[in-house]
């Protein structure tokens, strides 16, 4: 989700003044959280639930807007009507707005079903006409895909068959003739061709300013997709965060912390899809070495040694060429990415039960955080990677995970 608020930070100054370049000063003093932000925190805030969450969506996005009534660039008239109404009706829209508050809604649900149905019923409340709906539920969809390791080519063609866009223009086809839109079927599809088209997080917001239009909504949009399918750089993190109010920095932190688990595959899947191929062939070239080598070479022991009155040698493990090779690789790789292991590992009932487990049932995410785990296990107990060698577990994990590799199968 806060890709979706960075996107609409830097695109806030650029709404009424497009800047059709991709060349520009990501955060600048003239930048702002806009009505784009509240209503996904809002959105975020209520999924969470808890006491203080109203049991209808609506009051909680009024109670919201109401908290914030002078956003930069302030609410739509329709909408602005709509939150100080007694009784709120859906009002017939397809604007925008109910796509650039969905974000939350791909990183919370558990499939693309209830990922229509929960984006549908946050669309509805105001925006109840089909393309406005359509439009939520594209993104939403958008951003569920992404996070659970699908390629952009399977994300394309999703949303061309379940929503029916023409996503077959290019931004530098779209540049030259786009104009400033509101619909969601006149920013929707452009702001996915600003996903599919970028290289990486920080590409993808450059090239969605770069196309015009309403701007801030539109980055918030490719943001939000972009967020899930490449993760957030933490300088971009830490820059968008010092716009925010306390109170919406609490929300953000919060749900993020709630779906920490799914950042965290999210954050894999990014890896793994930039991760060059020579870092690849360099663990799985390890695997005919590992075929031929005695499991009892790979590590050794060390005994304790004094060596004079003021010198004393601990235990320790010397390994093999090959285990230090894959250490080597790994830290080459980026894989070695922050996330709560020993949570993760008792979560999942993995630790201590390394060779009891099915790999060949672990996605390419997860042998990797595996591989995280080990090596941050390594710093607490000496040996640990050694003894995941010896029992034959990393040539396991090695094995399925080239097969992953190959075929692109990161869920």
């Amino acid at each position: 989700m806060l890709g979706a608020i960075i996107g609409d930070i830097v695109g806030s100054r650029f709404e009424f003044a497009n800047h059709k370049d991709t060349e520009f000063e990501l955060f600048h003093r003239n930048c702002a959280f806009t009505d784009d932000t509240i209503c996904t925190v809002a959105v975020a805030d209520w999924l969470m639930g808890g006491e203080t969450a109203p049991p209808r969506f609506a009051e909680h996005l009024q109670r919201w807007c109401r908290e914030f009534p002078h956003p930069m660039g302030a609410y739509g008239l329709s909408f602005s009507k709509w939150i100080h109404e007694a009784n709120p009706k859906p009002y017939g829209s397809f604007g925008n707005g109910s796509a650039m508050r969905i974000a939350p809604v791909g990183w919370a649900c558990d499939s693309l079903e209830e990922t229509c149905q929960v984006a549908k019923e946050i669309a509805g409340i105001t925006h109840n006409h089909p393309e406005g709906i359509k439009g939520a539920q594209a993104v939403a969809v958008a951003i569920y895909l992404a996070r659970t390791g699908r390629s952009k080519q399977e994300i394309k063609r999703e949303l061309k068959v379940r929503f029916g866009y023409r996503l077959n223009r290019t931004c530098r086809e779209i540049r030259p003739v786009y104009l400033y839109n509101e619909t969601c079927q006149g920013t929707v599809p452009e702001a996915i061709a600003a996903f599919m088209d970028g290289a990486d997080f920080e590409g993808c917001i450059r090239l969605a300013v770069s196309l015009g239009g309403d701007s801030d909504t539109l980055t918030c949009i490719t943001g939000a997709m972009a967020e899930a399918y490449y993760g957030i750089p933490h300088e971009l993190e830490n820059g968008a965060m010092s716009y925010l109010p306390e109170r919406i920095r609490e929300v953000v932190q919060r749900f993020r912390n709630k779906f920490t688990s799914r950042f965290d595959d999210a954050n894999y899947f990014a890896q793994i899809r930039i991760t060059p191929e020579r870092i690849w062939n360099k663990m799985f070239g390890l695997i005919p070495v590992l075929e031929q080598t005695d499991p009892k070479e790979l590590v050794t022991w060390h005994t304790s040694e004094t060596k004079d009155k003021n010198t004393f040698t601990f235990p320790h493990p010397v390994y093999a060429p090959v285990v230090d090779q894959w250490i080597g690789a790994f830290d080459q790789s980026g894989l070695g990415i922050p996330y709560d292991w020993g949570r993760w590992l008792s979560d999942r009932n993995f630790a201590d039960r390394w060779s009891e487990l099915d790999y060949s049932a672990l996605s390419a995410a997860e042998i990797c955080k595996v591989f995280t785990a080990l090596v941050r296990s390594e710093r607490f107990c000496d040996g640990s990677i050694g003894g995941f060698f010896r029992e034959g577990n990393m040539i396991k994990c090695l094995r399925v995970l080239e097969e992953r590799i190959k075929q692109k199968q990161f869920r």
